[in-house]
């Protein structure tokens, strides 16, 4: 097993000495020194239209003011004085105070429209996307409590449906519902344009994008058919940043099922079931308060806690930069008898080798363990708060008056169950300038995750029970190579950009199981299978690759009008030679009408119109499926007779596909102060795989097949809202 190595966190925050610049000789603050007068303006666009909601302000101060609806303010400020004029979508422009009525010209914002968008294998303008993308961004993740990034998608992107799975804090995740019965319905991670890369933690996210519809994520082909979720982290900046966080936090539930106390109960249940249904000296015993009851919900949940530390070191020069991000956190759930702890760090180097070649790269490494139960939510509802959760040999009791399920403190304490787990991640990309509108890309990406899980079943959960014990041992290992040609160039008001990408994959995975039943010494716990009375082993391997061709086409005239094109094919080792190929259209185009003359720009700042059609695929049969499996027939003394097929194949199974439709609309009025995207959406997937049964008289149980269909249809609304927006301050 690999060694991975324990990040020492400082327990105190660290204070950086940033330097100080002096400046000798007298300062002159013309704010201070010179009175102030009525300042007056016209804050206006290119074309002269006037801006409204423009914030005018005395730069370096508080003292500012916005713009009617004609474009017009009015400032005390002192003659001379820095003003500093902002307003979404427009350039920041800084002026001299005068005297007198100014008129102020406020360039359109290029940089906020040219500024990319990664959408698979490379990026494009904000202004040409055409498929439905959100976007969350860094000054909406900063702030967010610590957590996962499932903690930042939660209530942020319309379409994406986030629940809870337990209460030790296991997560779903769902973008525009279930498309397979009996596959994976998970989305597809994609960060720093790195399928399966690693995030590393929380605080190194700099942005968020969930591709929703078939034509932004047709693009991953069988990859993408749950949606994709790009996560971009922070890079490494020049000079030297050192930067350290501790986070702690606690939750509770808001609301649990109240549950009767022991005299009630013993009050009802006699009220039912007679007087004598209780023994004398146990009500007496609850009376008296000798017997206190148990109040299952103390008994069974707590607060959470989670805490975490992490120290982030970066810097380099301007064609050299470096990272450092090393993490510890761990903490409990709601449920009691669970708890983990995690630590990970991160090492990222990017470098320009030479004016034509850049290099970027990392190598991550964690380390994770967690300790958890067999408890059911709802395990502990119905039992009586009269009982006594253990005998005096610690043996759980079965509830005599309300249940006849187990004690919920046996699969609480009585249930143990240890997960660790360890992965090493390591990733490089070489960028070649073959012109300065044609680059190549080559990029590799290993993983390597093993983890143990042992379980382990005390025979004092049930009286008459025997103890039990398993242990897993899991490995697996995956390559990518992944070789990106992309063209991007402008042709008058023409604009082009073209993707061709090959890519090769292969997985790789093996476990070995043992279970036990029946064990003297119980302190051994699942340590020592061979002590337990009778012992199954089992072991397993799986491998498979895919094959993957990638096209995609950008145009985009004047800004206005885009159309997007992408074909991915790909071939799957788990399919025959038949059917390996799937092939994944799609088509989308956007129309940005604000752009248009009839457009009021004074009121409406985007109002950009989408329609996209795309087919996705999902290979989600496990390797060797299509194949039958033979097993082994012994004779009474144990002597190998053959091998027969123990499943039966199907040669014809072949890709699930899905085709979505969607029609949508990006709107953003009145400089900002309400903006947000309809989606309208329908989708279909034909030729589910799933196991069908077959008659019984065949001697097999089922067969994997391509049956059945699913439809979801709906609407994506996200509604953002400004009321409040004046000098220095937003709401």
């Amino acid at each position: 097993m690999r060694k991975f190595f324990t990040l020492a966190i400082l327990a105190s925050m660290i204070a950086l000495p940033l330097g100080a610049a002096m400046t000798q000789g007298e300062v002159s603050n013309p704010s201070v020194q010179n009175p102030t007068t009525p300042i007056t303006g016209v804050v206006t666009d290119a074309a002269g239209i006037p801006v409204p909601g423009a914030t005018v302000a005395v730069q370096g101060t508080t003292n500012g003011t916005q713009t009617d609806s004609y474009g017009r303010f009015t400032l005390n400020a002192p003659v001379g004085a820095t003003l500093e004029v902002q307003c979404l979508g427009y350039a920041t422009r800084t002026v001299a105070a005068s005297a007198g009525t100014m008129s102020i010209s406020l360039d359109e914002d290029i940089e906020m429209l040219n500024e990319a968008v990664a959408i698979g294998y490379g990026s494009v303008r904000k202004s040409d996307l055409t498929g439905s993308v959100a976007i969350i961004g860094s000054d909406k993740i900063k702030d967010l409590p610590q957590g996962g990034v499932t903690n930042i998608l939660q209530g942020k992107v319309a379409g994406v449906n986030i629940t809870s799975t337990s209460g030790d804090g296991g997560k779903t995740i769902r973008i525009r519902g279930v498309t397979s019965i009996n596959k994976s319905n998970e989305p597809l991670w994609v960060v720093d344009g790195v399928i399966g890369g690693t995030v590393g933690n929380f605080y190194d996210i700099e942005n968020i994008e969930v591709l929703k519809d078939a034509s932004a994520t047709a693009i991953y082909g069988t990859q993408g058919a749950n949606g994709v979720i790009l996560v971009t982290t922070k890079r490494p900046q020049e000079g030297t940043h050192i930067t350290f966080d501790a986070r702690y936090s606690t939750s509770r539930f808001r609301k649990m099922p109240e549950l009767l106390s022991p005299k009630d109960f013993s009050f009802a249940y006699r009220s039912i079931n007679g007087l004598n249904s209780i023994a004398a000296d146990e009500v007496a015993a609850i009376e008296n308060g000798t017997n206190p009851g148990i109040d299952w919900i103390d008994y069974c949940f707590r607060p959470s806690f989670s805490h975490s530390y992490n120290l982030n070191i970066s810097g380099g020069s301007k064609k050299t930069q470096y990272g450092i991000i090393g993490s510890a956190g761990g903490g409990h759930g709601q449920i009691k008898n669970a708890n983990s702890r995690s630590y990970s760090v991160k090492s990222t180097l990017n470098a320009e080798l030479f004016p034509w070649l850049t290099f970027r790269g990392y190598a991550y490494g964690s380390v994770s363990k967690s300790h958890s139960n067999g408890f059911g939510f709802n395990d502990f509802i119905g039992y009586s708060p009269i009982m006594y959760a253990q005998d005096e040999d610690g043996v759980f009791l079965k509830d005599p008056y309300a249940s006849i399920f187990a004690n919920p403190g046996s699969d609480l304490w009585g249930d143990n169950r240890d997960n660790k787990s360890g992965s090493f991640q390591g990733y490089a990309n070489f960028t070649f300038k073959i012109l300065p509108e044609l680059t190549f890309s080559s990029e590799g990406l290993y993983t390597d995750n093993h983890s143990r899980y042992g379980r382990f079943t005390t025979s004092k959960q049930t009286p008459g029970d025997s103890a039990t014990g398993s242990f897993q041992s899991n490995q697996s290992y995956s390559w990518r190579n992944i070789n990106t040609l992309n063209y991007t160039n402008d042709f008058g008001d023409h604009h082009v950009n073209l993707t061709a990408a090959f890519e090769l994959t292969q997985s790789k995975s093996s476990y070995t199981s043992i279970s036990g039943d029946g064990l003297d010494n119980e302190a051994l716990t699942y340590w020592n299978m061979s002590a337990f009375n009778s012992n199954g082993v089992l072991n397993g391997f799986s491998n498979s690759g895919m094959v993957s061709w990638i096209c995609r086409a950008v145009y985009s005239y004047q800004g206005k009008y885009s159309a997007t094109a992408t074909i991915r094919a790909d071939a799957a080792s788990q399919f025959r030679d038949k059917y390996k190929w799937g092939y994944f259209p799609s088509l989308a185009v956007a129309w940005n009408a604000e752009k248009e003359d009839f457009i009021d720009n004074t009121k409406i700042q985007q109002l950009k119109l989408r329609a996209s059609v795309g087919q996705i695929g999902n290979s989600g049969v496990d390797a060797y499926t299509v194949y039958s499996k033979l097993s082994p027939d012994y004779a009474r003394n144990n002597t190998l007779m053959g091998f027969w097929p123990a499943t039966v194949s199907n040669p014809n199974v072949h890709w699930e596909k899905t085709t979505q439709y969607n029609l949508g609309v990006d709107f953003s009025f009145f400089r900002g102060r309400i903006n947000g995207a309809l989606d309208v959406y329908t989708s279909r997937t034909k030729d589910l795989l799933m196991a069908m049964n077959l008659p019984s008289l065949t001697g097999y149980p089922s067969i994997m097949a391509n049956v059945g269909e699913t439809k979801n249809k709906g609407f994506d609304f996200t509604l953002n809202v400004i009321p409040v927006r004046v000098a220095g301050f937003e709401w």
